[in-house]
């Protein structure tokens, strides 16, 4: 009963990983496929590109503020459902109401 499920793995995790790294280290033109293989071109192309280095601080500073947060307002929630809160019931049922429509 294992087999099924070790082809599910090397069906959607591993083939699709080796599959963009063969993409990363290839010159590959739309509508023409691979064109020639470049090396790790690609990839220091990236690392000069401003613009790259900008998104990256974008996205390190949205989760650097987005992940903290949504870890306070869990514990902040859990701890409001566990303790004597006056609308305890109230704050379980708004929280469990997304899983039953």
């Amino acid at each position: 009963m294992l087999a099924p499920a070790v082809l599910w793995v090397i069906a959607f995790t591993f083939f699709p990983i080796i599959s963009a790294l063969h993409y990363s280290v290839a010159n590959y033109v739309l509508g023409q496929g691979i064109t020639g293989y470049v090396g790790l071109e690609n990839y220091v192309s990236l690392l000069r590109d401003a613009e790259f280095w900008h998104s990256l601080g974008v996205t390190l500073i949205y989760v650097g503020v987005s992940v903290p947060l949504e870890v306070c307002s869990g514990f902040l929630l859990a701890w409001i459902i566990t303790v004597g809160f006056p609308a305890k019931g109230f704050v379980r049922s708004v929280l469990t109401a997304p899983l039953f429509t």
